[in-house]
């Protein structure tokens, strides 16, 4: 019959739904995911750079306290800088045991001694958690700098701090220049290291199984390392740019006594 309505079944027939095309499907997806990835690491690099940024500025300050820098902000070469602030930087942290730095390089922090060599691998001298950490004496020299072999630590940063310059230190750049390691020593002494190796090294190596090991267990070892008889040696340690990680870059300086 002309203009009567549909049947009660045409009326309940539904369309199929529609479906979102494969391909958008995945397209969708894959959005999704690849925004996920850049937030992640977007986040990321701003924390990175936010520690960085902390560390740097915890250290600069510090160094107010510390000895005198040129204008590139470099230590100068004095060997007799003693207006250290050393009883204000023991203040802040109980573990300071002196600064140490390398004339003409950026490398001039304060130094520590902790109760283990974990705390200041991510502990700044300020006591912040931070990926810079210190830089730090091996805590197994019981006698401090009189050991016959010591440590010192520190990370190679991204971003060029901490110990990261000793990386640029080539064995020719040691026998061309009269390299040293400045220790402005809480007591008050200024203990002058000359540089005598750098050398790429791996965690095993005897190097680390010598600080606290004694005078006489040491001796043999220092002579294979090429280190001036009875002079204690002191040994900046970082990490490398190898994609490996157990390598380990060392520098290697004997105390001048003339100076100590």
């Amino acid at each position: 019959m002309a203009g009567s309505s549909p049947t009660t079944a045409e009326s309940t027939k539904t369309r199929p739904a529609s479906r979102l095309p494969v391909g958008r499907f995945i397209l969708a997806a894959l959005s999704t995911l690849f925004l996920g990835v850049a937030l992640v690491s977007g986040y990321v690099f701003w924390s990175s750079q936010s520690h960085y940024q902390e560390a740097r500025q915890q250290y600069a300050d510090l160094r107010e306290m510390g000895p005198a820098v040129d204008q590139a902000g470099w230590l100068t070469a004095s060997r007799t800088k003693t207006a250290i602030r050393h009883s204000d930087l023991a203040e802040v942290n109980p573990d300071y045991i002196g600064w140490v730095a390398m004339p003409g390089t950026p490398i001039d922090y304060p130094l520590v001694q902790g109760r283990d060599n974990q705390l200041y691998l991510e502990t700044t001298f300020q006591g912040s958690t931070n990926a810079s950490g210190a830089i730090f004496l091996d805590s197994r020299c019981l006698s401090g700098l009189a050991e016959p072999l010591c440590i010192v630590y520190g990370h190679n940063m991204k971003d060029g701090s901490m110990l990261a310059h000793l990386n640029q230190i080539t064995e020719q750049a040691v026998l061309d220049q009269q390299l040293e390691v400045l220790v402005y020593a809480k007591d008050g002494r200024v203990l002058v290291y000359n540089v005598f190796a750098v050398k790429q090294i791996d965690v095993s190596d005897l190097v680390y199984r010598l600080p606290g090991a004694g005078a006489e267990a040491a001796a043999g070892s220092l002579t294979s390392l090429d280190a001036p008889v009875g002079a204690p040696v002191l040994v900046l340690s970082t990490c490398t740019n190898s994609p490996n990680p157990d390598d380990r870059l060392v520098v290697l300086a004997a105390l001048d006594q003339s100076h100590s």
